[in-house]
């Protein structure tokens, strides 16, 4: 006679897939709070996240500010950015 123990097949409690059931809905849920998470990082700053690297517009207005360049220099450079 063959008792029922949970090992003998996918899909049953003991068996490897049985415990694929609670891992799949964690994963959903951590890549969901993730999502939210970066979402609501994005509504706050109104940006996606940068990588950290200064864009060419705020360098170049770093540069005015620090007296690098002169103001027509500023103008002309901003206006070839496109801004």
């Amino acid at each position: 006679m063959m008792w029922w123990d949970g090992s003998c097949g996918a899909g049953y409690p003991g068996s490897g897939w049985g415990m694929m059931h609670g891992i799949i809905p964690l994963v959903f849920i951590v890549a969901l709070v993730l999502g939210v998470f970066l979402l609501v990082r994005v509504m706050r700053t109104g940006s996606a996240p940068s990588s950290g690297r200064p864009t060419a517009l705020s360098t170049l207005e770093e540069r005015y500010a620090k007296g690098e360049i002169e103001r027509e220099e500023y103008l002309e450079k901003k206006q070839d950015l496109g801004a």
